[in-house]
Parts: structure tokens; sequence; C-alpha cells
């Protein structure tokens, strides 16, 4: 459903893009850059934007939704950490407070979710044989 629903998306935003395009070319405007290998490079990176969505659809379908929402949370702090330890970003205490807050709100739930499915899981009687 996922890839589907991808496809949809790209096939609405086709006559657009295509239009764009042959405005640009009547005009004599460059479409995509000064030379051949820009404009390789620029096509490639619809490849490598979609790829990555079509996999995370796939992988969604067959994930719980609870470990989606995770992961929704666990890449941008990833991130983050990429950002500034990488790539030496500044991370000042409002950073670091909007973050505590957010990984606090998720623990919180998690736990939560958790004492819920403890509490709700059938007990075995613990008999002797």
């Amino acid at each position: 459903m996922g890839f589907r629903l991808l496809c949809v998306e790209a096939l609405a935003l086709l006559p657009f893009a295509a239009g764009y395009l042959a405005v640009r070319g009547l005009a004599g405007d460059p479409l995509f850059g000064p030379g051949v290998g820009t404009a390789l490079l620029l096509v490639l990176t619809g490849v490598t934007t979609a790829a990555p969505l079509i996999w995370f659809a796939a992988a969604a379908q067959r994930l719980n939704l609870s470990t989606v929402g995770l992961l929704q949370y666990l890449s941008p702090s990833c991130t983050l950490l990429l950002g500034t330890l990488v790539y030496g970003e500044p991370f000042t205490r409002f950073d670091a407070l909007a973050f505590a807050a957010i990984w606090t709100g998720l623990a919180l739930y998690s736990g939560d979710a958790l004492a819920l499915a403890w509490r709700s899981a059938p007990r075995r009687a613990l008999t002797s044989r």
C-alpha cells in the first residue's frame, strides 16, 4: 500500500514538473544545471530520495505502530548527534532542555505502555505437577 501511495503522489506531481521543465526548456534555460554531470547528479537525487521512502513504507507495514513511533523519535535524535558530534553544530542549553523534554515524554509513554501490556498479559497459574 505504501509503495502505491508514493507512486500516486509522484504521478500527481508529474504534470506540474513536466510543465515547469517545458517552460524552462522553451525559454532556453538550462534544465538541470550547467553541465551533464550536474544533470546526472540531480536526476540521481530522485532515486536517493525515493528509495528510503519506499523502504520505510514497506517496513512500516510490517512493524507495530509503537515501534514505528519510536523510530520516528530515534531518527531526529541520530541526526542531532551527527550534527553536534561530527559536524560541530552548536548545541545550546535550550536545545538540551527541549531534547530532554522530548525523551522524558517518550520514556513516560513507553513506560506506561509497557506497564499496561504487563498488566493485561494473561497470567499462567503457578502449579506444581
